[in-house]
């Protein structure tokens, strides 16, 4: 009840302080009015409004406004809309900035009454609107809310052909524009194979980066598509319906409400505009195939557009791995993505609907989806010890099964000095996990082995191998867990009337609560005599799991003589409650195997069971000023933003004997941007330092000293003496764009923590048990330098395109080993280089051949009792390409060749060749398309992945695909607007 009661008051202090200051409720505005100084009367009104694109939501300069009486006889006229240079001071210095605005001024005779308003611009369609005048006393100006101009349908004339080189993009102010006419794809390419063949773009680890930059949204004609599932629109709108790709950084919107400021955030965005004939009507994309080896795929797209609504509808199926991930560059030769064979569902929709004059906006989603991943884990692993390596094997059948789903929705207000947001959130998801291990350690390297042999090391003529055992161990695991999450948004962004000052107000409350159920069996031998074995039998389980959350926040902006300010409070209460339940069976050998009675009733397992209950509050101040300044050769900007935390933790913890009520009450500084900037006109050299600093807390539980037994083999335990930790990273940028055909960009960085938290662990070379805890240590650093490089040349149409990657690095892993001793710092140097580079050739419109190479090389070494170097990497080769053949046919190929070197089983240091093919043959202009798709022909794709740390080297081999051939029939088609097809008649 207190906490619905602190819940209460604090939704009624945020009340308050919004009627307080919003303008729709505001009493004291009036009373400041009536204290300032009286203005004679006039005989007339001034109207001042602002004209915009119903698009594009962009500023329209040069328009006309007439304003007309009941007889329909203009009173009065004027032009709106200018570019103007507007003068700011800055310090002692004024600066001057050309900018444009939509905003016109019309005087009328101060005559209450019924107007109908026409505005007009070449271009667009004319707008008439009825608008009612009504006077107070005092009034002396009205404002007209924003009006939204539609463009003109221009009839198209046919057989007519200009050739020229197309701009692949160019430069608009801040803004990069990629004209998606100039890049050469394959007929029925989706959105996605555009953006990967754009000058400076990188799609990695399911994320879109513009020259080295993080791109958070991705737009369609300027509005969000699917809350930030880039995938979605990715892999279902058609390149063919683009017109250009814009990226630049977004205002939000208290930059609408205050204009431009530094110190307001502003999103990077990608934003695909469709071509005019896309912009309204229908559009439908649907694909069907099967093939052999049981594999097939489904998908249908389906949106409607109008000038003020968008409706999307989607759905997906496959046995073929096709995920929701991002397609990626042809650039990381270092780690391969595959992972199983994974049978994928899912399909959702979305919405977003606003009216003319853009004052609401409703938008959201829902998204269903059904994942089932099966897959086979072959590892092997090199652990660095002290003094000793010793050697691990392990082979896994797990079966993983996700059931989720989603659903967000926004509701906005805008109006001219305020807005406000509220956003409802659930989602709700199921997990079943089935996995069946059979591990080994050994104090020798042994090659060759495989799951058969582990499962008969006891019982096969297998005696040279138990010489060399430390222990073997075989689990099997099935685990269930369900749970959902609730979450409740708003927030409000208000101006202060006469003044360049505003705020910004917001709540969020999130309610999340989980259980989960595990089953575990383990069979576990130690060394050369099954009369060591061990057998487990356990059954667990947590819940309740819950989480609450709510936080509050006052933004205020301040106008101030020097840059942009603003400062914030927030307050953050955060309570989790868990209770885990163990019981257990246990059988140890006598003169042979261990066997389970099954008619033992399990026991509790109270020394693992626990009930943990935490509470956290916080108390936010945060400071940003940002500073711009433009001269004649260039624009100079400056960010720095603190901010100062005041944490307040308890928790209460009981396990077994252990009644535990650890707290920390402690002060932390994070520096999330510290920037320094320099760029010339139209961006053409780019010059960017940054610095950041940020504290990680220590987990309460980590302090108690508790021994975690639940796994015989690996036993964890506490550690009081922890510390938070702190991480510092640098980093300079040098972008360059001199012409549209050549880019450039150099990025340092250098990164290194303080009390960094690692989990390290003492190890019994006997028995091969772990026992792990966290750690701080320090000296954790890594540095790297990168260089990419993009040319275009090759004659008037600049056929070639040559792309270059480089990146050195150096990393420093320092974690706590140790064996049959206390734990001691060891640490692992590693030297890296990774360099790729791809020669692209547009034949023409009908043909494309691209080929590249690239080598990841790593060289490792250990600084422990007992020195270990490596070298280990990766060469890749690949050709790709398509032709456009006559009869509509088109053909698609391409081959990959990797060889990687250092692997710890020296089988996997061999030649891979994998070959894909498709061959198409498109119908009515590609309304329809039937092709038939050959994967990994030549039947080597072997799926590794190799990684190296402080601790050793771990290699794995994953399940991939199997060889297939697949029929597919994909068919789209889009409707035009019908007042287009009437007038082209």
């Amino acid at each position: 009840m207190k906490l619905f009661r602190s819940l209460f008051s604090a939704i009624s202090i945020i009340t308050i302080m919004t009627i307080a200051v919003n303008p729709c409720y505001a009493l004291p505005f009036p009373l400041q009015q009536e204290s300032s100084k009286k203005k004679e009367k006039v005989d007339s009104i001034t109207l001042t409004g602002k004209v915009l694109d119903r698009t594009t939501t962009h500023d329209i300069i040069d328009t006309k406004i007439q304003i007309m009486n009941q007889d329909s006889i203009v009173v009065a006229s004027s032009n709106g809309g200018s570019r103007f240079t507007r003068r700011k001071f800055t310090g002692d210095a004024m600066i001057f900035k050309e900018d444009s605005t939509s905003k016109y001024s019309i005087n009328i005779p101060r005559i209450e009454g019924d107007y109908l308003i026409k505005i007009s611009k070449a271009g667009y369609e004319p707008y008439y609107f009825n608008y009612t005048l009504k006077l107070g006393r005092r009034d002396i100006e009205k404002e007209i809310p924003n009006i939204y101009l539609s463009r003109q349908n221009i009839t198209t004339l046919e057989e007519f052909t200009v050739k020229t080189s197309k701009v692949m993009f160019y430069n608009k102010g801040d803004t990069i524009v990629y004209n998606a006419d100039a890049f050469a794809l394959p007929e029925g390419s989706m959105l996605d194979a555009l953006v990967s063949q754009m000058p400076g773009v990188t799609i990695k680890n399911n994320k879109i980066y513009v020259n080295g930059r993080f791109v958070e949204s991705l737009l369609l004609n300027g509005k969000d598509f699917f809350k930030g599932n880039k995938s979605v629109m990715m892999q279902n709108i058609g390149a063919y319906a683009v017109k250009d790709i814009s990226v630049y950084e977004k205002s939000n919107d208290m930059e609408e409400l205050l204009g431009d400021r530094n110190d307001i955030d502003k999103e990077y965005v990608m934003d695909v505009r469709l071509k005019k004939d896309y912009m309204t009507g229908y559009m439908v994309n649907a694909e069907a195939g099967g093939g052999t080896h049981s594999r097939y795929i489904g998908r249908l797209f389906a949106m409607m557009r109008t000038n003020n609504s968008r409706f999307a509808l989607y759905g997906n199926t496959n046995n073929i791995n096709k995920s929701n991930n991002l397609s990626e560059n042809d650039q990381d030769f270092s780690i391969d993505k595959r992972n199983g064979i994974t049978t994928r569902t899912n399909g959702g929709m979305d919405y977003n609907i606003d009216n003319a004059l853009k004052t609401w906006e409703v938008s959201g989603n829902v998204d269903v989806s059904y994942n089932n991943r099966k897959n086979k884990f072959i590892t092997n692993k090199i652990n660095y010890l002290q003094d000793i390596t010793n050697y691990q094997y392990s082979n896994q059948n797990y079966t993983d099964r996700r059931f989720s789903v989603s659903t967000q929705h926004n509701f906005k207000i805008k109006r001219d000095s305020w807005n406000i947001n509220i956003k409802p959130q659930f989602d709700y998801n199921r997990n079943r996990f089935d996995n069946e291990e059979a591990a080994a350690t050994f104090n020798e390297d042994i090659q060759n082995l495989n799951e058969e042999i582990i499962r008969s090391l006891y019982s096969g003529n297998y005696e040279s191998l138990r010489k060399a055992l430390v222990n073997r161990n075989i689990t099997i695991l099935e685990s269930k867990e369900h749970g959902y999450k609730a979450q409740f948004n708003t927030d409000s962004r208000i101006k202060i009337l006469g003044s360049p000052d505003g705020i910004a107000l917001k709540f969020q409350t999130k309610y999340t609560r989980s259980s989960k159920a595990d089953t575990k069996q383990q069979d576990i031998c130690y060394g050369f005599n099954p009369a060591t074995s061990q057998l487990l039998d356990q059954f667990g389980g947590i819940n309740p799991h819950y989480t609450f959350n709510i936080q509050m926040l006052g933004r205020y902006f301040f106008n101030i003589p020097v840059g942009s300010l603003n400062a914030s409070y927030e307050f953050a209460h955060t309570q989790s409650r868990k209770n885990s339940d163990i019981s257990r069976l246990e059988a140890f050998a006598q003169n042979g195997m261990a066997i389970l009675d099954p008619y033992v009733i399990p026991i509790p397992d109270l020394d693992n069971s626990y009930t943990s209950k935490s509470y956290q509050n916080e108390h936010r101040l945060k400071l940003k000023w940002s500073f711009k300044q433009k001269y004649h050769n260039g624009t100079f900007s400056m960010k720095f933003e603190p901010q100062l935390f005041a944490v307040a933790q308890n928790l209460y913890y009981r396990r077994g004997e252990i009644n535990a009520t650890p707290s920390r009450n402690f002060f932390k500084l994070n520096i999330p941007t510290a920037e320094l900037k320099w760029s010339t006109p139209k961006n053409k050299w780019e010059y960017k330092l940054n610095f950041i600093m940020e504290q990680e807390d220590v987990n309460l539980v980590d302090l108690i000293d508790y021994r975690n037994t639940t796994d015989p083999l690996n036993i964890f335990k506490g550690n009081p003496d922890l510390k938070n930790s702190i991480d510092y990273s640098i980093r300079a940028t040098i972008n360059s764009m001199p012409s549209q055909v050549f880019r450039q960009s150099i990025r340092l960085y250098s990164g290194w923590t303080q009390n960094r938290m690692v989990t390290g662990y003492s190890y019994d070379s006997t028995s091969g048990v772990r026992t792990s805890s966290v750690y701080n240590v320090s000296g954790n650093h890594s540095f790297s330098i990168a260089h990419e490089l993009s040319y275009r040349f090759g004659g008037v149409e600049k056929k070639f395109l040559f792309d270059n990657a480089l990146d050195l690095g150096n990393r420093k892993s320092i974690n706590m080993i140790g064996n049959d001793k206390a734990p001691s710092p060891q640490s692992v140097n590693s030297n890296s280089v990774a360099d790729y580079a791809s020669l692209k050739y547009d034949i023409n419109k009908n043909a494309q051949i691209n080929l590249s190479a690239g080598i990841n090389w790593e060289h490792t070494r250990s600084s422990g009792l007992l020195p270990v170097k490596n070298n280990s990497g990766k060469y890749r080769f690949r050709i790709s390409g398509w032709y456009r053949m006559p009869w509509n046919l088109t053909l698609s190929s391409n081959l990959v060749i990797n060889r990687p070197f250092g692997y710890i089983e020296k089988s996997m240091n061999t030649f891979e060749w994998i070959w894909n093919a498709e061959l198409t043959y498109s119908i009515r202009k590609g309304m329809w398309r039937i092709g038939i798709k050959a994967n990994d022909i030549l039947n080597q794709d072997k799926g590794l992945i190799y990684y190296e740390s402080a601790t050793g080297r771990t290699q794995t081999l994953n399940t991939v695909l199997p060889r297939y051939v697949m029929l597919t029939v994909h068919y789209r088609f889009n409707s035009k607007a019908k007042k287009n097809n009437s007038k082209k008649k």
